[in-house]
């Protein structure tokens, strides 16, 4: 599973190619799709009010809720010393069930989560 942590969906929103090229592409798939965990958006949305809106108009990606269970694993991610912003892609990536990686531009936030990070660079 990909998942996109709020650094990633900022990227996107600023036109960055090679994410540009993954979530432009309609899948039939939800599970072939890029996935975007809602604490992250939010915090994308902070960082460069409009990015939820631009997000939610593109067909390839998926949004992952925040519910009760996430919500419990984020405070304790946090209060591990996780930032908040990037709580809740950890979770999503280690709760998903299926090998996930996480697109950032901060591989370096995730090095002692046990999450795979993949460096997307700039955009």
């Amino acid at each position: 599973m990909i998942i996109l942590d709020h650094t990633a969906v900022v990227a996107l929103c600023r036109g960055h190619r090679l994410l540009s090229s993954i979530v432009v592409v309609e899948v039939d798939d939800a599970e072939q799709r890029a996935h975007v965990p809602a604490l992250c958006l939010l915090a994308a949305s902070l960082e460069l009010p409009g990015a939820a809106s631009h997000a939610g108009s593109l067909p390839g990606l998926e949004f992952v809720p925040l519910d009760c269970a996430s919500t419990a694993a984020a405070e304790q991610a946090i209060a591990a010393g996780v930032d908040w912003r990037h709580a809740h892609a950890v979770y999503a990536a280690v709760s998903s069930g299926v090998e996930s990686q996480v697109l950032t531009a901060a591989p370096e936030v995730y090095e002692s989560t046990g999450v795979w990070a993949v460096d997307i660079g700039k955009p």
